[in-house]
């Protein structure tokens, strides 16, 4: 039914604030404890497996 496809614009960009989500304990963590941008960083990675290409454009903004 295309969930995902039909609202990736919101879902990229949650994912993408949840990324910049980084607290000052669970950036000292080294033990792989997860946290909300860890969590973001992993389901935006398994996004980007179903958008391909669809991904890039908002990354990229992201990223510069």
């Amino acid at each position: 039914m295309n969930y995902i496809k039909n609202c990736k614009d919101e879902l990229i960009q949650l994912m993408l604030q949840g990324i910049k989500n980084v607290s000052i304990e669970d950036d000292d963590d080294d033990d792989g404890e997860w946290g909300v941008n860890m969590s973001s960083g992993c389901c935006l990675q398994k996004i980007s497996l179903l958008l391909r290409n669809d991904v890039i454009a908002p990354v990229v903004a992201f990223v510069s």
